[in-house]
């Protein structure tokens, strides 16, 4: 039996509508990639690839709570692609309800995180439940929406 998917219309306009900003402020376009990637797009500038980003959109503010959650394997999906092409800026872009950060994947942030068993008990599926990484939000770097170039996603 296949796991049901949560996202909706709703959920699918918000990240389109962070997607659609980020290319606006960065000039680069986020390719959808396939669910077997585990990592939602690959950034790419004149059709070559440059990087991949995983989008989150978090109903809260930025100072609810003291580190962001992700699960494990979004984590280690992240990190493989990282590390199989070094050259490639891999990281997280999260939108708030009061402001947009992004956090730079690389090996040594290891040193930053914690794992630890949590996720979503809301909707009475065990598989929402599983080792996630805790980063600090105070790791995050906010988007400079002024610039037409962004660390972020070169």
């Amino acid at each position: 039996m296949a796991r049901p998917i949560y996202e909706d219309e709703a959920s699918w306009t918000r990240e389109d509508g962070f997607r659609r900003d980020i290319e606006h402020w960065t000039g680069k376009i986020l390719n959808k990639l396939p669910i077997s990637y585990r990592v939602d797009y690959a950034v790419t500038q004149n059709g070559k690839v440059v990087g991949f980003t995983e989008l989150k959109c978090r109903g809260v503010q930025s100072t609810k709570y003291k580190t962001l959650i992700l699960s494990l394997g979004k984590w280690e999906a992240l990190l493989s692609l990282q590390q199989s092409a070094p050259s490639l800026r891999c990281n997280l872009a999260v939108r708030f309800t009061d402001t947009d950060l992004w956090f730079p994947v690389f090996p040594e942030a290891r040193e930053l995180i914690e794992v630890r068993w949590g996720g979503r008990k809301d909707r009475g599926d065990w598989q929402d439940m599983e080792p996630v990484v805790h980063l600090p939000i105070n790791e995050f770097i906010p988007f400079n929406k002024k610039q037409h170039e962004r660390e972020a996603v070169q």
